[in-house]
């Protein structure tokens, strides 16, 4: 309840919201002949919180409109003087909603007709081509990891690559790889979508493919996906448009306990595993899981009939144990250097073999550093090829905790603020981003907390003219830190000199032809920010409904890539020249790439010359305008212009990040040496430790970042 006082003072201090979460009503009224009635009073109350939100008259033509108003249940009542009184009941307004009600009055005076609404089925008032899942289906359909972008899938047009049944929260999956939402809108890529909170842009602007807040299914009152043929209002992405909005409080006091709940008991086991638990004489048995999904919602009035509050939050607490493969590793023999067969140990200044043997003559203190760290601490291999099956425990936890306050000052002006706390901490066992299938070594702890801050507010000037404007910030963040053997703090012993600093918080990486690579991720800070500001306005004449507006959205997205130093070991030990038949035939294979490591034999080696950071930012500017023109009852013309800006990222030290050909200065161009080299200086003589040399060089190739075109 932290944030509950907070919110207080904020809805009474900031107006402020992004795209449209509201509904349109519409209409006209006429008599049993069908001439319209001018001047009829038309009463809309909004029966969740038991207030008239909005009083209008119709005008000479009969018609009658109500823009921006918040979803849910509605009662219409329609009175004119020599007229029955007409009530509408139960109708019900869904996100992005253009309805149209006409009605019918009956002569006669003292009398009212109630007449109860029914829901759509087909949606014949605007061109949209739409789907919408509500509340109850959120919270009732069977969705195995409680996200609700799974609930997209089920639009007609929508295809996703889900890999898997479930779909995780946060900036990873279990197994560690990135939690991309590779959802396509009727063929279009997955990064022109727009997903929104209450207006709120809630999509990371580095690839446009992860979020950075999940709302609690129980705190969300509908989403509705917007696949083609919308309104200008409706802008910036080129594919769907997936806008969710919260529930808010009623004139009751409702809340709600729940959890949900997983475990191995109830799993069957996965093949891999079966079959090496089955080759290892081990049970059968699947691998542990603890999955817990639990939390609670409240809501109702501060105020009755005037001031709402709703607060939720929730918890999940999982413990997964994904299986792992991983490449070849040695056996404890060949960390030693002792090898079942001969191999070449021996090569020529020109790096070719000279000599064979079972083992090598000495190890090279860099790689005996690398055995003592990290491949000594490995388990033996357990399956076919010197390969190694582990189920590795990744911990998936979650807290979301949100809280929404909705305020009515009358029928002028209505306001409501709502924010949301994401923390989402996580351990993968293979490294964020990384896959790493060695056990403990690329390990990171990582945590991708979100924020969420929508205020929108509503004025009516008359009862025609209408403005709806706000302010929307969103906030996310990936924070990983390596934890596994891979950890330069783990192994201290790893520390080869290198031509360039590194910022990487692991040790230089080691890749391989046949051989178990070592290879991590981190430290990695990840910034997202969003602001957005807006504005509509709404005005009807006549048949009319002509609407205006603008947005403006910043971004500022602010990322490191590290230095990664990496040594690549290669297979052959240019047996071409002089080598015996037994080690022509271990040529490529496994145990002569880490013999030629244990030697100190390198091909490559690249390292970037130092950390760089993308501090990018961004505008956007958009403006529209569009009017839904009824011609006749049946006939609805709807047209209209939306002109969008969107400027060039640039860096925060003012550097562009687009090439401008008039600043360009040939006299600084990089030169090339009369043998075609780059004339730059290049640090050769820093590049010690592992590189001993590589075939056919002394040197080995030394990839450094000073640039060879």
């Amino acid at each position: 309840m932290k944030f509950l006082l907070w919110f207080v003072f904020t809805s009474v201090t900031v107006i402020g919201l992004a795209q449209q979460t509201t509904a349109d009503l519409r209409g006209t009224v006429h008599d049993p002949a069908g001439a319209v009635v001018a001047n009829a009073t038309v009463a809309i109350r909004n029966t969740d919180q038991d207030a008239v939100l909005r009083t209008v008259p119709t005008g000479n033509n009969g018609t009658y409109s109500a823009p921006s108003l918040p979803i849910g249940r509605y009662e219409l009542t329609v009175t004119a003087p020599g007229f029955k009184t007409f009530t509408g009941k139960n109708i019900v307004l869904n996100i992005n909603d253009h309805r149209v009600i006409d009605v019918a009055l009956s002569v006669g005076a003292s009398e009212t007709v109630d007449v109860q609404d029914s829901a759509m089925a087909v949606d014949l008032s605007s061109p949209e081509a739409a789907g919408l899942i509500n509340g109850t289906q959120i919270r009732e359909l069977s969705v195995l990891s409680r996200n609700f972008v799974q609930l997209v899938a089920l639009m007609p047009g929508v295809t996703t690559d889900f890999a898997t049944d479930q779909f995780y929260v946060g900036a990873s999956n279990p197994t560690g790889f990135s939690n991309q939402i590779n959802v396509s809108v009727n063929g279009n890529r997955p990064t022109q979508n727009s997903w929104l909170i209450d207006g709120s842009d809630d999509l990371d602007r580095g690839a446009n493919l992860t979020l950075l807040s999940y709302p609690s299914m129980d705190s969300i009152a509908e989403f509705k996906v917007l696949r083609s043929n919308y309104l200008p209002e409706h802008g910036r992405s080129s594919s769907g448009e997936i806008s969710i909005v919260t529930r808010a409080g009623t004139n009751q006091f409702h809340g709600g306990v729940y959890e949900f709940f997983r475990n191995d008991a109830m799993n069957a086991n996965e093949w891999f595993r079966k079959r090496t638990q089955l080759a290892n004489g081990q049970p059968n048995r699947p691998a542990p899981l603890r999955w817990n999904d639990f939390g609670f919602t409240v809501g109702g009035p501060i105020q009755k009939d005037k001031t709402f509050f709703f607060y939720s939050q929730e918890w999940r607490k999982f413990k997964i144990y994904p299986t792992f493969s991983s490449g070849q590793i040695p056996t404890a023999a060949e960390m030693s250097g002792s090898f079942p067969f001969p191999v070449c140990n021996s090569f020529s200044a020109s790096g070719n073999c000279t000599g064979t043997g079972m083992t090598v003559p000495s190890i090279d203190p860099v790689a005996a550093a690398y055995v003592k760290d990290i491949y000594s601490k490995l388990p033996a291999p357990n399956a076919p090829n010197q390969t190694l099956v582990t189920s590795n425990q990744s911990i998936y936890n979650y807290r979301e905790e949100a809280v929404r306050v909705d305020h009515n000052f009358g029928q002028r002006f209505t306001l409501y603020g709502r924010y949301s706390d994401d923390d989402i901490p996580t351990y993968e066992p293979s490294g964020l981003y990384t896959g790493n299938p060695l056990p403990g070594v690329a390990n990171t702890q990582s945590n991708a907390p979100g924020r969420n801050l929508a205020i929108h507010t509503t004025t009516v000037f008359t009862p025609r003219l209408l403005n709806d404007a706000g302010y929307a910030y969103s906030w996310g963040a990936v924070l990983s830190n390596p934890v596994g053997t891979a950890s330069r703090k783990n192994s201290p012993d790893i520390n080869p000199t290198l031509p360039y600093a590194s910022s990487a918080a692991i040790v230089p990486q080691l890749s391989f032809d046949y051989v178990a690579g070592i290879f991590g991720f981190g430290a990695y800070r990840d910034y997202n920010k969003n602001h957005t500001i807006f504005d509509n306005l709404s005005w009807q004449h006549g048949n009319h409904a002509f609407k205006f507006g603008g947005t403006y959205n910043f971004y500022v997205k602010d990322e490191n890539a590290n230095n990664y130093p990496n040594y690549y070991i290669d297979s052959n030990a240019g047996c071409s020249v002089s080598c015996s038949a037994a080690a022509l035939n271990a040529d490529s294979t496994f145990e002569q790439n880490w013999a030629n490591f244990l030697l100190g034999r390198v091909n490559t080696y690249s390292q970037a010359q130092q950390e760089f950071r993308y501090l990018i930012h961004q505008q956007q500017y958009e403006f529209y305008g569009q009017d839904e023109w009824r011609i006749r009852p049946n006939l609805t013309l709807d047209y209209g212009l939306r002109y969008s800006f969107f400027r060039a990222p640039i860096f925060a030290n003012n550097l562009l990040s687009t090439f401008d050909p008039k600043l360009y200065d040939p006299s600084k161009a990089p030169a090339l040496a009369p043998d075609g080299t780059y004339a730059g200086t290049v640090n050769t003589a820093a590049l010690t430790g592992l590189i001993q040399g590589g075939h056919n060089s002394p040197y080995g190739q030394a990839v450094v970042p000073t640039p060879k075109l």
